[in-house]
């Protein structure tokens, strides 16, 4: 292993796109033509370890596999040697076992709107919205952010204490698309855990006219396995709309996708907590975009 990682001393030739499962280098020389190993992944400036991506199958300077651990974008240039397990690596087993690295929101770098039912409040560990209950109506409370151009991926964790709860399952907690964060008159395409009582009873898609008005299910009734946080995605790419789940922030399974649509055309994305018949305490734990 030792002679293996001083061998391999290379760079990508192609982007890598997070998830997309194979990494292409500019020089297979030193890399073995068959079995399971692993690859560090770094920035050519930095020299900061970017991702462990552990190849599978090859061929030739086509490397197919999965990240072992978080799993990041990484441009033509980045340099691939051959790794054991230092500590860098560790690290990434490390999170692979604990779940994704959290890196907590910034408060001030959001727009609230509509929080009439929430106090927002910031802390070292991310954002805090307690947030009361409606007892007949829709109404989104929304903290969100303007989105970078197409395409681009939000991923967030959280954590829920249902403190209060109705009859309805139309209360819940998750994040989507908004039309214009600036407008409570605008849509909202939201992924959401739906609670009832003090228990999430499941994951749906739900669209909006505006904050205060329901109107579609385009997906619901699927149960949410959760870890320790509640881990949601959003995609955009500019022809499809697609909403992961997670337990962990690793492994992220595909929940719902749609088309574009030219009458929904996104210009945020948020986190939103819906008090219809439910209260509680949600600890935005970690928030990043990246594409």
């Amino acid at each position: 292993m030792e002679q293996f990682a001083n061998l391999v001393n290379t760079s990508l030739s192609l982007f890598y796109a997070h998830g997309s499962g194979s990494i292409t280098v500019a020089s297979a020389t030193g890399i073995p033509t068959s079995g399971t190993f692993s690859l560090t992944l770094v920035n050519p400036v930095t020299n900061a370890v970017l991702m462990i991506f552990r190849v599978t199958a090859v061929g030739g300077t086509l490397l197919s596999g999965a990240a072992e651990g978080p799993d990041v974008d990484c441009p033509v240039g980045t340099l691939v040697y051959g790794t054991m397990l230092t500590a860098a690596a560790m690290n990434q087993v490390k999170a692979d076992i604990l779940g994704a690295p959290l890196i907590p929101p910034v408060l001030s770098t959001f727009i609230q709107n509509n929080v009439d039912r929430s106090v927002v409040t910031s802390s070292p560990n991310g954002i805090t919205q307690v947030v009361t209950a409606e007892a007949g109506s829709e109404d989104l409370q929304v903290i969100g952010i303007a989105t970078p151009v197409t395409p681009y991926f939000v991923d967030v964790a959280l954590r829920c204490v249902v403190t209060s709860g109705g009859a309805g399952v139309n209360g819940g907690v998750g994040i989507g698309f908004c039309e214009n964060l600036g407008d409570t008159a605008h849509q909202y395409s939201t992924i959401i855990a739906g609670y009832f009582g003090t228990n999430v009873t499941g994951t749906g898609i739900t669209t909006y006219t505006n904050v205060t008005t329901h109107n579609t299910v385009p997906k619901s009734g699927e149960t949410l396995t959760t870890g320790p946080l509640m881990w949601f995605r959003l995609h955009n790419d500019g022809v499809h709309r697609d909403y992961w789940i997670s337990a962990d922030g690793v492994t992220w399974q595909l929940f719902f996708q749609e088309a574009f649509n030219a009458l929904f055309n996104p210009t945020a994305v948020a986190m939103i907590f819906n008090p219809f018949t439910c209260g509680g305490v949600v600890n935005w734990l970690s928030w990043s975009i990246h594409t």
